[in-house]
């Protein structure tokens, strides 16, 4: 049975289309009283590759992964290979399943959209969504994107980037500087770049990011295993990014999982806007040892949606 689940996948990629319809969700409104704590600029940021919600046998369960989730108490996820109507994981719409257990708004948007249903990225967020936009990037057999979401925190945008880079080098050193070349015309809000860049930090495809979000693991000389290898060494391929306002605290990629990949958990404090940006804090617990054309889709909320 999942030989057949398998073939089928494989031929409905094989006629997949270009990324668009980005699907929104703000039924929870401002859910950011969900998970109260004492100072409100506290943003606790998970990514997680979830692997189609599949365990090592290849069942698809969204509500085991709502459950590993809800675990790491985050006020934005962002979330990679997420199916949506596919077969081979029963066609449900993950994405749409795991907000309803978070009790959490959401956005997806695929980056193939095949005959039988979509595979994609999201964020989901306990603060409203402002708008989101796709972003297809230059890709090889299968097609990438790169998802930007504005979410209203208090009152002010936050954007949040969240991608799924390519397997080759040379893919993924196209894909970052078209990736750097988006992040560089839309920065100004604080905002977070998370995902699965299938690289280490060490790789050359973050030479042009560093140098609008800083990426305070490398800085530090430190790595989390975020890819567990089949001999126990592993490999940290999930990051996350921060822009210049968002000052970093504690990380840590938990060994919990339905999924082959670790999340990653960021801790960070939002600075106001007119505060002088101070030396960061460097505290590490519970750290695992470890030119082509731009086109964009777009999604904005209208007052009703909000």
């Amino acid at each position: 049975m999942k030989r057949a689940w398998i073939c089928l996948t494989i031929l409905i990629v094989l006629f997949s289309l270009s990324p668009s319809g980005i699907e929104v969700s703000n039924r929870y409104g401002n859910a950011g009283s969900l998970f109260h704590r004492n100072n409100d600029q506290l943003l606790r940021i998970v990514t997680y590759n979830i692997r189609g919600c599949r365990n090592d046998a290849g069942f698809a369960d969204p509500a085991a992964v709502a459950s590993e989730l809800a675990s790491l108490q985050a006020d934005v996820i962002t979330l990679q290979e997420v199916d949506n109507g596919l077969p081979r994981s029963r066609f449900q719409n993950q994405v749409e399943r795991i907000a309803q257990i978070l009790g959490m708004n959401y956005a997806y948007g695929p980056s193939l959209h095949l005959l039988v249903g979509t595979y994609g990225n999201a964020v989901l967020s306990v603060f409203p969504i402002q708008s989101a936009d796709l972003l297809p990037l230059p890709s090889g057999l299968e097609s990438r994107s790169v998802l930007k979401v504005t979410l209203n925190i208090n009152g002010s945008p936050f954007d949040v980037y969240t991608t799924h880079l390519g397997l080759g080098a040379a893919e993924r050193g196209r894909q970052s500087l078209f990736l750097s070349a988006y992040l560089r015309k839309n920065s100004g809000n604080p905002a977070v770049l998370a995902g699965d860049f299938n690289a280490s930090s060490h790789d050359k495809i973050f030479k042009d990011i560093r140098t609008l979000f800083h990426d305070p693991l490398y800085e530090q000389k430190l790595e989390l295993i975020t890819l567990p290898g089949k001999t126990g060494k592993g490999r940290g391929i999930d990051h996350i990014l921060l822009s210049p306002r968002l000052l970093f605290q504690t990380a840590e990629a938990p060994r919990i999982g339905h999924s082959d990949h670790y999340p990653v958990l960021f801790t960070t404090l939002l600075a106001p806007a007119d505060a002088k940006q101070n030396e960061e804090k460097t505290a590490l617990p519970n750290t695992v040892p470890g030119f082509i054309q731009e086109k964009t889709f777009t999604h904005t909320l209208h007052e009703s949606e909000r």
